[in-house]
């Protein structure tokens, strides 16, 4: 019987993939988003759950951020290969919202990304 051998994958240092994604928003919040496709896994895929919306890869994934105009990046936080990010931004329809989103890392890129979008309402009574 012939054994099965599955290929090592490279883990990055958590900091690493915390920089990768704090690159990215700044890429995005200078218009310079199409320079962060290094940071992406040749297998990439965004979903965007609140809308069913899949993206398939990161070249779609970075024509579509294209739109937020102003980003800033509120917080990181690192857990096993997944960096979690708050994001405030405003896109070029001008509704500011708040972004979370879930980044999850193989071999030092960014494989998959899970993105929640919040608007912002008025102040709760």
């Amino acid at each position: 019987m012939q054994r099965i051998r599955f290929p090592k994958t490279i883990a990055m240092p958590p900091k690493a993939n915390k920089a990768s994604v704090e690159k990215l928003w700044k890429h995005f919040a200078c218009g310079i988003g199409d320079k962060a496709k290094g940071l992406f896994h040749k297998d990439f895929v965004a979903l965007w759950p609140q809308s069913h919306t899949k993206i398939e890869n990161a070249g779609d994934f970075l024509k579509i951020q294209r739109n937020y105009i102003q980003t800033t990046v509120l917080r990181t936080l690192i857990a096993g290969n997944n960096v979690i990010a708050e994001v405030a931004t405003v896109p070029l329809n001008g509704m500011p919202c708040f972004i979370v989103g879930i980044y999850e890392f193989s071999g030092g890129k960014i494989i998959k990304a899970v993105e929640y979008f919040a608007d912002i309402d008025e102040p709760a009574n």
